[in-house]
């Protein structure tokens, strides 16, 4: 039988732990990290986009108590140039985020997020650390993943090491499966009515072509 598979939503409501959580609650029981893997010019980076953007829709309307963050591995590279941190130090993260083109009132919020573990993480693209792409997956598996973040990870399947690293035993390992044509003309077709302002169907609010992207769930 095909492996499950699910969308955009289902995998924010799993990073979330909607329907097992009080909402009203201080206490949300908690996720799996996930490994997002798929080739170059799939869609990682879009995938990272909508889950932003639906988990900040969340919060907003619905008191879900966490915040997203994008963590670009390409701008992560030079923070380590100076070597890892110590283990269970969150010293490079909040570095990221200082750094970060941002309002301070944006970073302060992030910050406080970081400290009392209410950050949706999400570390796109691990394949393009440049030389790095081991220390970045031991800062994730020995640092990040032990903090107890909402953590999603993207990469090529050839960036990390699923086979061999035992680690990796505790995250979802899903596949990022492509458009088909039909999808991919539907989408374009959506995107042109959006900028002429016209045409007879009905576009959905938000990104496009959440409804059609769909993530391999682990048997």
């Amino acid at each position: 039988s095909p492996p499950p598979r699910c969308t955009v939503h289902t995998l924010v409501e799993r990073l979330l732990c909607m329907g097992t959580s009080d909402i009203a609650s201080t206490f949300w029981p908690p996720a799996r990290p996930v490994l997002l893997c798929a080739d170059a010019g799939t869609g990682k980076s879009w995938v990272v986009k909508q889950l932003l953007y639906y988990v900040a829709k969340r919060a907003a309307t619905q008191d879900v108590p966490f915040l997203p963050f994008v963590v670009e591995v390409q701008r992560l590279v030079p923070l380590l140039r100076d070597g890892l941190p110590a283990e269970g130090d969150c010293g490079l993260l909040r570095k990221y985020i200082e750094r970060a083109d941002l309002k301070p009132e944006h970073k302060a919020m992030l910050i406080t997020a970081l400290q009392l573990r209410r950050l949706v993480l999400c570390i796109d693209g691990i394949d393009e650390a440049a030389g790095f792409e081991d220390e970045i997956e031991t800062y994730i598996l020995h640092t990040l993943v032990p903090l107890g973040l909402r953590l999603v990870v993207t990469s090529r399947p050839k960036g990390v090491r699923v086979d061999t690293c035992p680690e990796y035993a505790q995250f979802d390992v899903l596949e990022l499966l492509p458009l088909t044509a039909a999808q991919q003309l539907d989408c374009a077709w959506g995107q042109l009515c959006k900028l002429r302002g016209k045409g007879t169907r009905k576009l959905a609010k938000g990104p496009a072509a959440v409804s059609y992207t769909h993530l391999t769930l682990p048997t």
